[in-house]
């Protein structure tokens, strides 16, 4: 307990909720009671609002910097959701088309001002601000691939078309805040740091598919049921035939 002191620090304030979002996650992903998943839900909302004030609680610590990136992608995220929450309401009037189209722009104009000014955290450029943006683009890209694979053949062109021109157009692209030599190297680092999430969670998964059947093959058999006798069957047979006269003379009373 003298982690959690009366002076609290990075572990309190910023790698303690943040293990709590990704259990709250865990807890959300997996099958479990609805009182459960309403627990992970607070958790992961709480982590990540601590993770996400840590410039404010721990302004010199250099973790902070991914707080002040997620809390500056808090606002666009939020009227996007917003937005298609409207949206999937229907039936909106004029104004609410208004407002959707408002809310949809808005995000749109605050995601490229933080493409051309890239936020400064300790007098210094956010060091996850790029790494974030060329995964965002790595990952839109696959997405517009993948699904060029599911439409017709004119769409498929456009949403590769589209994916080509994000992994190109924005290699390519010089900025106030950074070289396209930079970006360049930080899609690189994107693309390995991607690829080696997706080989962790890949060799958890098969770690935890054989423990599950190591732990299944252990299980011993359970005995087979001894077959009903004379006295036994008679028996279930009238209550069976109990139940059905008890459900149509329910049907029945329904039926009045």
């Amino acid at each position: 307990m003298s982690l959690l002191a009366a002076q609290p620090g990075s572990f309190d304030l910023f790698w303690l909720p943040l293990a709590a979002a990704i259990l709250g996650a865990m807890i959300l992903s997996t099958r479990n009671s609805r009182p459960a998943k309403r627990a992970g839900g607070m958790m992961v909302a709480i982590g990540i609002a601590f993770v996400a004030i840590s410039p404010l609680t721990l302004p010199d610590s250099p973790s902070s910097a991914f707080g002040q990136l997620l809390l500056l992608l808090a606002g666009p995220s939020l009227l996007v959701f917003c937005a298609l929450w409207l949206k999937l309401a229907g039936n909106h009037p004029l104004f609410g088309r208004r407002t959707i189209l408002l809310m949809q722009s808005v995000a749109a104009l605050w995601l490229v001002l933080l493409w051309v000014s890239a936020p400064e955290f300790a007098g210094e450029k956010n060091a996850f601000w790029q790494l974030w943006w060329s995964s965002t683009l790595l990952i839109a890209a696959v997405f517009m691939f993948v699904v060029a694979n599911f439409v017709s053949r004119n769409a498929a062109l456009l949403f590769a078309a589209l994916g080509m021109s994000l992994l190109i157009g924005f290699s390519m692209l010089e900025t106030p805040s950074t070289s396209s030599a930079a970006f360049r190297d930080s899609s690189v680092d994107s693309l390995a740091m991607i690829f080696g999430a997706l080989a962790g969670m890949g060799s958890a998964m098969v770690c935890w598919f054989f423990i599950v059947q190591r732990f299944h093959a252990d299980e011993a058999e359970f005995p087979l049921a001894e077959p009903l006798d004379d006295a036994e069957r008679k028996q279930l047979e009238t209550r069976l035939a109990e139940d059905l006269e008890w459900l149509k003379s329910s049907r029945g009373d329904d039926d009045e």
